[in-house]
């Protein structure tokens, strides 16, 4: 398949249900569990996108490809950009109670692989078809 490439306002309202369900019929055919663990890698990336870096303003972009037993995304948004290592880690006692800050967490857990460009501002997830490694 080829790459498809998706721009939207950056609110949670305009990334379209229609867009995650293009993404999730790719992979019709995989488990439920993978394809409920894609859509909360991609839906976290993107609410990331709009709070965190676009801070609602702007554009997000969002590319995906599926090719045999592999589904690549990516989102970037127009912000600033950050640091991953000074994301607080939500297992910590003190940050186990906070009411946010567990998107990263869940994607590195449920994504095959996840990277960040160095800015800060496009994360790429993969996943495969079985959670075994990349």
């Amino acid at each position: 398949m080829n790459t498809r490439r998706f721009v939207f306002d950056a609110s949670i309202e305009n990334y379209s249900p229609s867009i995650e369900e293009e993404i999730l019929e790719s992979i019709s055919g995989w488990s439920d569990y993978r394809k409920y663990y894609a859509r909360l890698c991609l839906e976290e990336a993107v609410a990331n996108a709009i709070e965190h870096g676009n801070k609602g303003t702007g554009k997000i972009t969002l590319w995906y490809r599926f090719r045999d037993d592999l589904l690549t995304a990516a989102v970037k948004d127009q912000g600033e950009g950050f640091d991953l290592d000074s994301v607080p880690d939500p297992t910590t006692e003190e940050n186990r109670e906070a009411d946010h800050g567990r998107g990263i967490w869940l994607m590195r857990i449920y994504a095959n692989e996840l990277r960040y460009n160095k800015k800060g501002n496009i994360v790429l997830l993969k996943f495969l078809r079985t959670k075994q490694q990349i």
